[in-house]
């Protein structure tokens, strides 16, 4: 998945007190100017708190093939949150560093006067991977401080070297001050032509403020979902009397490059967390589960991280998808907080036709449990090259996917237009099962297509979805 950040709001400050507003709720943007999802383009999501709108420009895209899908997906990560979904598309080569800036204003709600906000904290989410080569970033501009979990996969990268000017708006690198030599004083006195920050904008002359910008940097692990317990891939930003604020939201691709996974998911959630690590939620992290079917076979593959204080797994199967008996018993090697990778396969196929259901036991050493997604198989062999298979249709709640062998345990995008061409979903898998489930509840009835692609073919298939 991708990253996501948190912005904790105070109202603007009026004579009497600071209203505290617990959440901003980013959801239902408007186009006000420019063409949808490119450079330039500003959107409006009104009330974000009570008597507060924000608008989002897409201030400047470092790469013109990059892609934006969305600029605020709400069916998956957290309705409430901002959710712009943009990346490189298809296979990303090696060494790639793709990002967008985003500038965010607040305004008085229905009007055109800024409203400055008294202290918000913005905090990110899911900074990972796609446990390959890509690693989320995002950069921060001018905040107060930052705050990291105290355990933390995340690491602080190297900040662009230019910034924003707040007196003139214009950016250019910092240097220092010829005045005072960079010692911020002249004689006794504080520096007049820095302001004592030492330090002055090359471009326009103007006084550093002293702010800094924060940048860190994800791992390549991919953290299954936008999950908010997932402490070691959060840090939260504080920020003071601000009416608008600027942050920038990337990737790279390491040596390896990367087959697909290159639109990422960013889930920009407006309020606070607990940065305290959440270990006792779950005995292990699952970071992946996958159910490939080839020559009579399924195999099972997974990987997981977290692994304090766990004991095991067990692989459970059903043919019904609601009654599941235990299949085997995989033993932990020993604990550790890095990636392991796990497999099993069942060759002992009672039907040869119909569903098999599977799904993951993890138990901790107090025996406490929890239980991984359910992952289906059809038993049915799909020529390569050929056709996916799709179900049910017409539909209500899901449709199935059923992907060629070779497309199996690969990186490839399920992505669904409506009727007018606009993509309404879009959904990166790395290692796709042999069925791929989409929740298509949220979306209205009517006529859809569904493609399937790889880095190098792709498939579309129409469905309808119905009340």
């Amino acid at each position: 998945m991708g990253l996501a950040i948190t912005l904790f709001g105070f109202a603007g400050k009026d004579e009497s007190d600071t209203t505290v507003v617990p959440e901003l709720v980013f959801m239902n943007p408007v186009l006000v100017s420019g063409s949808a999802n490119t450079q330039g383009a500003v959107y409006r999501f009104s009330n974000v708190t009570t008597g507060v709108d924000a608008e989002i420009k897409l201030k400047k895209f470092s790469r013109p093939d990059i892609i934006m899908s969305n600029i605020d997906l709400p069916t998956l990560g957290w309705e409430k949150a901002f959710q712009p979904q943009f990346g490189l598309a298809g296979n990303v080569a090696p060494n790639q560093n793709w990002y967008i800036d985003f500038e965010c204003s607040f305004y008085e709600a229905g009007k055109n006067k800024k409203q400055k906000m008294e202290r918000f904290d913005l905090t990110s989410l899911d900074v990972d991977g796609d446990g390959v080569s890509i690693a989320e970033y995002v950069q921060i501009e001018k905040a107060k401080s930052v705050t990291y979990s105290t355990v933390t996969s995340l690491v602080n990268g190297v900040p662009d070297p230019e910034m924003e000017c707040g007196e003139c708006s214009k950016t250019s690198a910092l240097v220092a001050c010829s005045n005072c030599r960079g010692t911020g004083r002249n004689g006794e006195s504080s520096c007049g032509n820095c302001k004592g920050s030492g330090k002055i904008f090359e471009e326009c002359d103007h006084a550093w403020d002293g702010s800094t910008n924060y940048m860190v940097q994800g791992t390549v692990l991919n953290f299954a979902n936008i999950d908010t317990s997932a402490t070691q891939v959060m840090a939260t930003y504080t920020y003071e009397d601000k009416n608008q604020i600027n942050f920038r939201i990337g990737a790279t691709s390491g040596s390896r490059g990367s087959n697909g996974a290159g639109i990422r998911l960013n889930s920009l959630w407006f309020r606070s967390f607990n940065l305290a690590p959440q270990f006792s939620v779950l005995p292990v992290k699952l970071l992946d589960f996958s159910a490939i079917y080839n020559n009579n076979k399924v195999s099972l593959k997974w990987a997981s991280a977290q692994e304090n204080q766990f004991s095991h797994f067990v692989v459970e199967k059903s043919y019904d998808g609601k009654n599941f008996k235990d299949l085997s018993l995989v033993i932990t090697p020993e604990a550790s907080y890095n990636s392991k990778h796990y497999s099993f396969n069942d060759a002992n196929l009672l039907n040869t036709s119909g569903f098999v259901y599977y799904r993951l036991r993890m138990v901790d050493t107090d025996k406490n449990t929890t239980f991984s997604a359910i992952r289906m198989v059809r038993l049915v062999q799909v020529q390569d090259g050929i056709t996916i298979l799709t179900y049910p249709n017409p539909t209500i709640n899901e449709i199935r996917i059923t992907i060629p062998s070779s497309w199996q345990d690969n990186s490839l995008s399920l992505i669904i237009y409506n009727q007018n061409g606009q993509v309404v979903k879009h959904i990166t898998k790395t290692n796709a099962s042999q069925t791929e489930t989409v929740m298509v509840t949220d979306l209205q009835t009517g006529v859809f297509i569904i493609k399937v692609a790889t880095s190098t073919e792709q498939i579309s298939k129409r469905f309808v979805k119905t009340k």
